[in-house]
């Protein structure tokens, strides 16, 4: 090999181990930024935040890969579960942020509260069914699935339909409320910022 071969070859290495480390560096930035944002929440709701602790602690090395945090505790009589995960589709990757409590389900009620998008937009067009609350406005903006309709359509007062209202046009809300089983969440792409 030539000497101009060799000193390609390095400055090729040096080049992608300095973008490996700004890389990580970086990530480890938004990481702790994502890491005091849950921090303070967690102080604001007086609850607990778990996690944190190095994955590997034996290789002090890779020190900067840490469990997720988890902010648990009672809130107001309610526990309360906070915290990110990630769903995966072939290559692709989304995170999510959770609020999720368990509660007493006795009529075994399953619901699905969201924002009208594109993608329901198609699934209507396709023939899925939404629950038809009687008010065209809330109609138009939520797609609502339930297992029991007659429920849904007496339990949607309207102050309940102005709650939703509040929170998704004032508040910013963008996900969707969920109850199955005896889990009742609140899950929203995008992390705590």
């Amino acid at each position: 090999m030539t000497s101009t071969v060799i000193m390609f070859m390095a400055a090729f290495v040096v080049i992608n181990v300095v973008v490996v480390l700004v890389v990580v560096r970086v990530a480890g930035r938004a990481a702790r930024k994502r890491n005091e944002h849950f921090e303070r929440l967690a102080k604001h709701l007086d609850l607990n935040v778990s996690g944190g602790e190095p994955r590997f602690p034996n290789l002090k090395f890779l020190s900067f890969i840490r469990h997720p945090l988890r902010i648990e505790g009672e809130r107001r009589g309610i526990n309360i579960q906070i915290y990110h995960y990630a769903v995966r589709s072939g290559e692709n990757s989304t995170t999510y942020m959770t609020v999720r409590t368990t509660i007493a389900n006795p009529r075994e009620l399953s619901f699905r509260f969201g924002k009208e998008n594109l993608f329901t937009k198609f699934g209507k067009s396709l023939g899925m069914q939404d629950i038809d609350t009687g008010d065209a406005h809330f109609d138009g903006l939520f797609r609502v699935k339930c297992n029991d309709e007659a429920f849904i359509q007496k339990a949607l007062l309207e102050q309940v339909k102005g709650k939703f209202l509040d929170a998704w046009e004032n508040h910013k809300a963008k996900g969707a409320i969920t109850l199955k089983e005896e889990t009742l969440s609140y899950d929203e792409a995008g992390t705590i910022h």
